[in-house]
Parts: structure tokens; C-alpha cells; sequence
């Protein structure tokens, strides 16, 4: 939506939820609940610079439950209309410390907070018109893992496309690289109701997605 400086900067805010593990895991018998909430501020051009930033809350309710915060900006520079290079950083707001328990086992007290990333990006539009729309992603984190990611919005109808996104952080360490290893899937169809699905000129299409588990990583510091 137009914001500030005339229109010249648009904002956005969004939220999503999750629920899975229906039945439980070994782990604990609880289902697990997610709630992510995104807003903030960006500005979009044809050519040069654009960018944005926004602020990413997670509820994370399991065998543990924490709310955590998270800065994620980008700053990028389109080549053409259609391609576009640039940089993306997330950074912790704050940690949690929460009780943790396991089935079998003494409960525990855990400090949680979002894992801080350095991403870069290559965006790129295809199709007809340039309406799809797909990024590479490759970067590392503050513990210096691999982050490697790939987001696609291809559309379907008019007002119907298909998002598919991928993240996977590749641990540093071998040794107890299972217990680092993070990753997320996701597909879905999206509605856009009063637009066209990926308009190529629309300045006030929110310029990040809302936060989800491949952009808000989460990670135990002690």
C-alpha cells in the first residue's frame, strides 16, 4: 500500500500460520503451532536502487514455546526491469529463554534466538509479460554455515499463482552436523484478488515475503 514521501515509499504487513506434527513426534505429544507476522517498509523502481525493511515476529508453541524478533532488510539493484542483484540480512531483536520438555526426559531451560544471515540474491522475471518470477539465493550465517535458497512465483491464472520456496542451511561442522542442519519447504497457491498475480510494474506489491521458516531461522545459543 502507498505510504510515505508521496507515494514514494510503499508499506506492508502480513501474517501466516503453521500448524503441523498432528499426531505428535517421539519427541513430545503436542502438535505444533506457528504464528509469523511481518511489516514494514520499502520502495520499488525500474532501474537503480531499491530496497526495504521489515521487522519479523515468531510464536513458536512445541515442546517449547518462545517469541522471538528479527530485522530483515535487503537493498538491491535492478539491471533492467527484469533482472535485479542484491543483498539480504537478517538480525536478532532479542532471545528467549524457555523451558523446554521432552517426553522421558527432566525438563530443561533453553535460549533461543534468530539466526543472523548474509544472503545474497540474483531476481529474475520470466514468462510472458515477465509475470513469473523466480530468486537464487547463496550466503552464510553468523556461526558460518552455508545458507543456499530458491523462491519461484510462477502464475497460474490471472488472479491465481503457484509459490514454491526452498531454504537449506548446510552445517559447518561435520561432527554433530544433524543437530545444526536447518531447512524449509514450501508450496502453495496464492490469491491476489483486485490485481493481476506478479504485475511486473505494481510499486506497492509488498517487496519481502512474510517471514517463514527459511527466513526466520531460529537457533538454540545455549
Amino acid at each position: 500500500m502507498p505510504s510515505l514521501l508521496a507515494g514514494q515509499i510503499g508499506s506492508q504487513l502480513g501474517l501466516r500460520c503453521t500448524q503441523t506434527q498432528f499426531e505428535g513426534t517421539a519427541l513430545a505429544p503436542d502438535r505444533r503451532t506457528q504464528l509469523l507476522a511481518t511489516a514494514g517498509m520499502f520502495r520499488r523502481v525500474d532501474y537503480g536502487l531499491q530496497g526495504g525493511a521489515v521487522i519479523d515476529f515468531l510464536h513458536d508453541d512445541w515442546f517449547y514455546k518462545s517469541n522471538l524478533v528479527q530485522l530483515r532488510a535487503e537493498l538491491g539493484f535492478l539491471l533492467t526491469p527484469y533482472h535485479e542483484i542484491g543483498f539480504r540480512f537478517t538480525s536478532a531483536l532479542n532471545s528467549d529463554v524457555s523451558e523446554v520438555v521432552v517426553t522421558g526426559a527432566s525438563s530443561l531451560n533453553s535460549k533461543l534466538e534468530a539466526l543472523e544471515s548474509y544472503r545474497g540474491f540474483y531476481r529474475f522475471h520470466f514468462g510472458a509479460c515477465g509475470l513469473g518470477v523466480g530468486e537464487l539465493i547463496a550466503g552464510s550465517s553468523e556461526d558460518k554455515h552455508t545458507v543456499l535458497g530458491l523462491d519461484l512465483k510462477i502464475p497460474v491464472q490471472d488472479q491465481i499463482g503457484m509459490q514454491a520456496t526452498v531454504t537449506y542451511l548446510i552445517p559447518r561442522n561435520a561432527n554433530d552436523s544433524y543437530t545444526q542442519e536447518n531447512w524449509n519447504i514450501s508450496w502453495g497457491l496464492v490469491w491476489t484478488p483486485g490485481r493481476g498475480f506478479g504485475m511486473a510494474r505494481d510499486y506497492y506489491r509488498p517487496l519481502m515475503d512474510v517471514a517463514d521458516n527459511g527466513s526466520f531461522i531460529t537457533r538454540i545459543v545455549r
